[in-house]
């Protein structure tokens, strides 16, 4: 129920819109986690958007549930989308997840000159692929087909508005023992 209190197994919410607007990681020590076993599928955009993040975003196993990592998945092949998008994020650590079927499993994304200390371990990342419109091939303004398929786990991008790319820097970016699957 994305009117519950959110801060106890008992009393989830149930959207990640919900989650994402929360502010359950705003510093060093705080914890988003998803249940082990439930998924979000979303058919269109970005599935967890998580501005100014810090802490943990995991997953949590609750009751007699042996199930995998939460999954994450977007539907729609038709547009760019993370299933999970951090803007601004800092001291973030996204672990024990599954991310499926977006173009992005992880986009860190920033407008600040600094994001630093995010670690991606421990996911599993499956079918990530979508319009990657990013790659030409040489001398060609349309996608070669294989293209389309195309795909990345973790993508920073900024949203640097002074056109100056050393205004942007992500430092200390880890991504370890995840695992890919097609």
């Amino acid at each position: 129920d994305d009117n519950a209190a959110g801060t106890s197994p008992a009393s989830p919410w149930q959207s990640l819109g919900r989650a994402g607007k929360s502010q359950a990681l705003r510093a060093a020590g705080d914890s988003l986690l998803l249940r082990q076993g439930d998924s979000w599928i979303m058919d269109t955009g970005d599935a967890l958007v998580l501005t100014n993040a810090s802490g943990l975003l995991g997953s949590y196993h609750y009751g007699n549930n042996t199930a995998t990592q939460p999954l994450i998945q977007v539907s729609s092949r038709a547009s760019w989308a993370a299933c999970v998008r951090l803007y601004d994020a800092t001291e973030l650590t996204v672990t024990g997840l599954r991310l499926a079927g977006c173009s992005a499993g992880v986009l860190v994304t920033q407008s600040v000159p600094v994001t630093k200390n995010i670690a991606v371990i421990n996911n599993v990342f499956a079918d990530i692929r979508g319009p990657m419109q990013l790659f030409l091939p040489a001398g060609s303004s349309a996608p070669a087909p294989w293209v389309q398929d195309w795909g990345v786990a973790v993508a920073l991008a900024t949203k640097n508005t002074t056109k100056n790319p050393g205004d942007c820097k992500t430092v200390n970016l880890t991504v370890a023992n995840n695992v890919a699957v097609r």
